[in-house]
C-alpha cells in the first residue's frame, strides 16, 4: 500500500439507538497504514461535509466483518467505505451549530502537524490547537464564522487559510511568530476575509512574521493589542470603520505607515474617537502622526518611546492627553497643545529633549507632575491659560512640571502675572513668569 505526506485522521461521533444524549466515537484513534505501523493522527474533528467522516482516496486502515447500517438521516451522505458498524448504533447528519473545541485535541496536539477543519464546523473555541508546536498548516472550514484563541502559540504556523464566513477573530494568532502567510501561496500576503467584522482582542500578538495587512472595511469597532509585539510589522491599512485603538500596535518597532504610501507616516482614520493606552509605545519608526477632528482623547503612554516622532498635530477636539502620552519623545521639535485640552497627564511630555517651544492652550486646567520634566531645549513655554492650572505635586520632591526646562521664561496672559506667581506650585517658577507679548 502507497505511503501518504498527509494524513488526517476524521472523528465521526454516532448516537445509540433510543438515546438522545449517548454519543460514541467510531474511528480509532490511530490508523495502520500498513498492518504492522501507526500514523499518528494530525487532527481530530467531530464534524464534515460528509456526516463527520471523510474516507481518504484509499483505505488507509482496513475493518473486517462489515457491518453497514444503510439506516442514514442525512441521506446524501454517502455511505462510509471500510467501515465497521454495530447494530445498536445509528448514523445522523451532522449538526450546522457544532463547534471544534479543545476538548476534541486533548491529548495529542502535540501531535498535530496539518488541521483541515470540516465544513459542518461552525466555530472553533478557544485552545482548539494551543501549542500544537508541529502544525504548520491550516485551513479552515468554508461555514466557520467564529474563530477563538484557537491557534494560540503554534509556533511552527506559516500558513492559514480564512474562508469568508469567517466574521470573528478573537486572539486567534497569538504568538504565532512563524506565520507568513494567509489566504495566499506567497510569504508576505496576508490577505483577510471579506466579511469580517471583528479582530477583538491580541489576535495577532507576536507574531513576528506579519509584515503587512489590509484590514477589511467589513471589521468595525476597536482594534486593542491587535498587532501588539508584531515586531516586523511594517505598513497597515484600515478603514473609517474603526473607531477606536488601544495597545494595538505596541512595540511595533518596525511600523512605518498606517494609511499611507510614505515611510515613516501614520494617518488615523477620521473615525476613530480614542486612541487608548499603549497604542503606539515604542513605534521606533514612525515620524509623522496626523490625528483626526473626531478624536476626543490620548490614552496612557500613547506614543510613549517613539523616539523617531518629529510632528504630531494634536486636534482642537482633544481633551485629555493622558500620563506618559509622549513621553521620550526625543525628536518632536516642538509642543502645540489646544485650547480644548483640559487636562494633560504626569510625564505627559516628559523627557522631549528636541523640543524648542511648548504652548499650552487656554482651556487647561490640570497639569500632572513631571509633564515637561526634561525638555531640555525649550527657549519658551507659553500658557493661555488666565487661571493658573492645578499643578501635579510629590511629597518628596514638590513640583517637577516644569523642572529641567533649560530655565526658560514661562508666558502667561500679563492679568494673570501676579496671579501665577503666587499660584501654589507656580510660586517655583516665579522668577522665570513673565506677561505675554504680542
Amino acid at each position: 500500500m502507497s505511503q501518504y505526506t498527509k494524513y488526517k485522521l476524521y472523528k465521526l461521533q454516532q448516537r445509540i439507538s433510543g438515546s438522545s444524549d449517548t454519543w460514541i466515537d467510531v474511528v480509532p484513534t490511530t490508523y495502520s497504514y500498513d498492518g504492522n505501523g501507526t500514523q499518528t493522527p494530525v487532527i481530530v474533528e467531530e464534524q464534515s461535509a460528509d456526516c463527520g467522516y471523510v474516507p481518504p482516496i484509499e483505505p488507509i486502515y482496513k475493518w473486517e466483518n462489515m457491518n453497514i447500517n444503510t439506516d442514514y438521516i442525512c441521506d446524501e451522505c454517502p455511505i462510509p467505505k471500510n467501515y465497521k458498524l454495530t447494530t445498536n448504533v445509528e448514523v445522523i447528519e451532522c449538526d450546522s451549530s457544532s463547534a471544534l473545541t479543545s476538548d476534541d485535541t486533548t491529548g495529542y496536539r502535540s501531535q498535530i502537524s496539518y488541521a483541515d477543519v470540516g465544513d459542518c464546523v461552525t466555530s472553533i473555541g478557544d485552545d482548539t490547537f494551543y501549542c500544537s508546536t508541529a502544525m504548520t498548516t491550516a485551513i479552515i472550514g468554508r461555514n466557520v464564522n467564529y474563530v477563538g484563541s484557537a491557534f494560540d502559540s503554534c509556533y511552527a504556523l506559516t500558513s492559514v487559510t480564512i474562508p469568508d464566513s469567517v466574521e470573528v477573530l478573537h486572539y486567534t494568532f497569538m504568538n504565532c511568530r512563524s506565520l507568513k502567510r494567509i489566504n495566499s501561496d506567497v510569504n508576505g500576503v496576508f490577505n483577510m476575509p471579506n466579511y469580517l467584522t471583528s479582530l477583538s482582542g491580541s489576535v495577532f500578538y507576536g507574531c513576528s512574521g506579519l509584515t503587512n495587512i489590509e484590514i477589511p472595511n467589513s471589521v468595525s469597532g476597536g482594534l486593542a493589542g491587535t498587532f501588539e509585539n508584531c515586531s516586523n510589522l511594517s505598513s497597515v491599512t484600515m478603514s473609517n470603520s474603526i473607531s477606536g485603538l488601544g495597545g494595538t500596535f505596541w512595540n511595533c518597532t518596525n511600523l512605518k505607515r498606517v494609511n499611507s504610501n510614505l515611510d515613516g507616516v501614520v494617518n488615523i482614520p477620521n473615525s476613530v474617537t480614542s486612541i487608548g493606552d499603549y497604542c503606539f509605545t515604542n513605534c521606533t519608526s514612525i515620524q509623522i502622526v496626523n490625528l483626526p477632528n473626531s478624536l476626543t482623547n490620548l490614552g496612557v503612554s500613547t506614543f510613549s518611546g517613539c523616539t523617531s516622532l518629529s510632528s504630531i498635530n494634536i486636534p482642537t477636539s482633544v481633551t485629555t492627553i493622558g500620563s506618559g502620552a509622549f513621553y521620550n519623545c526625543t525628536h518632536l521639535t516642538s509642543i502645540d497643545i489646544p485650547n480644548s485640552v483640559t487636562s494633560i497627564g504626569v510625564s505627559a511630555f516628559s523627557n522631549c529633549s528636541s523640543a524648542t517651544t511648548l504652548t499650552v492652550g487656554s482651556g487647561v486646567t490640570v497639569i500632572g507632575n513631571y509633564a515637561f520634566k526634561y525638555c531640555s531645549n525649550l527657549t519658551s513655554i507659553t500658557i493661555y491659560a488666565a487661571t493658573p492650572p492645578s499643578l501635579g505635586y510629590s511629597q518628596v520632591s514638590g513640583t517637577n512640571v516644569f523642572n529641567n526646562t533649560n530655565n526658560c521664561p514661562i508666558y502667561v496672559p500679563s492679568a494673570s502675572v501676579d496671579t501665577y506667581k503666587s499660584a501654589s506650585g507656580w510660586s517655583t517658577y516665579a522668577s522665570r513668569i513673565q506677561a505675554i507679548t504680542t
